[in-house]
């Protein structure tokens, strides 16, 4: 990625990360973004074309994704409802279509889990939003907390740009067991149209085998954003506004920038400029 591109995310990206509400120790990490003053809403459904690939894996597989380590322990897997579920942890449910990619969350570590893929945003500020269900039971008091974090990276350099969601277990000695359910996240970000980025979930699971656990993620998705209070469009200051409506007629209106005489009479008599 060339340097004017990382500087523009660095520089311009704003973060909103929105978490469903749960008394597990979960944060979010946002950059802050002087720029980001307008307000957004989703545009109409067809607006965009989703550039994720398979983020509901509903091709049965990791078709458009890269998972690391393979063939360890622990690995990711997709599958579809009914698996996993060992030691009382509740088993596989997708949460949008019939799969769903999900791992042990547990390992003999230190160890990381990787699934990422690289997306071309499109020319409009986006949102991107996906599912996940966090499962554990710490075998040990002093287990460390495991880990969680979805973010945007360099896909040249791996750089992080920024973390969109963490999530953490929390250590053994406060949350020895826990189920999140099914969350959502939702974080719009504005001013990296066009880019390049890469969507990057990576799990940390610091100890050697803590105990049972379960993580699912599901429903990756991007929709386009538009300004829900745009700023009106600038006005030619060269041209005069009406002072009543007989400078309207025989043509006047035009001189005006009116599309029609009807127009420049309303606008005289009610404000309503339709110019």
């Amino acid at each position: 990625m060339q340097k004017t591109t990382r500087q523009a995310l660095l520089g311009m990206l704003a973060l909103a990360g929105a978490t469903a509400c749960s008394e597990l120790p979960t944060e979010v990490s946002m950059p802050a973004a002087a720029d980001w003053a307008r307000s957004f809403a989703v545009a109409p459904a067809g607006a965009l074309v989703d550039p994720i690939v398979n983020g509901s894996f509903e091709t049965g597989d990791f078709t458009g994704w890269v998972v690391q380590p393979t063939g360890a322990a622990g690995q990711w897997s997709v599958t579809g409802p009914g698996q996993g579920g060992s030691a009382g942890m509740a088993p596989t449910a997708p949460s949008d279509g019939s799969f769903v990619a999900w791992n042990a969350f547990n390992a003999a570590g230190p160890a990381t889990f990787t699934l990422y893929q690289d997306v071309a945003l499109p020319s409009d500020d986006v949102e991107v939003s996906w599912r996940y269900r966090a499962q554990w039971t710490s075998d040990y008091p002093d287990n460390q907390a495991r880990t969680a974090d979805v973010q945007l990276r360099d896909p040249g350099t791996g750089a992080v740009l920024a973390t969109l969601h963490s999530f953490s277990t929390g250590p053994a000695s406060v949350a020895p067991t826990g189920d999140t359910g099914w969350l959502t996240v939702s974080v719009p970000f504005a001013g990296v149209a066009g880019q390049v980025v890469r969507i990057h979930v990576t799990q940390s699971v610091p100890d050697f085998f803590p105990g049972p656990g379960q993580f699912e993620v599901d429903a990756f998705s991007m929709v386009a954003l538009s300004p829900s209070n745009p700023e009106p469009p600038p006005t030619d200051p060269t041209v005069e506004d009406p002072s009543d409506a007989g400078s309207c007629k025989a043509g006047g209106w035009e001189a005006f920038g009116f599309k029609n005489q009807g127009q420049c009479v309303r606008f005289v008599e009610t404000g309503k400029d339709s110019r």
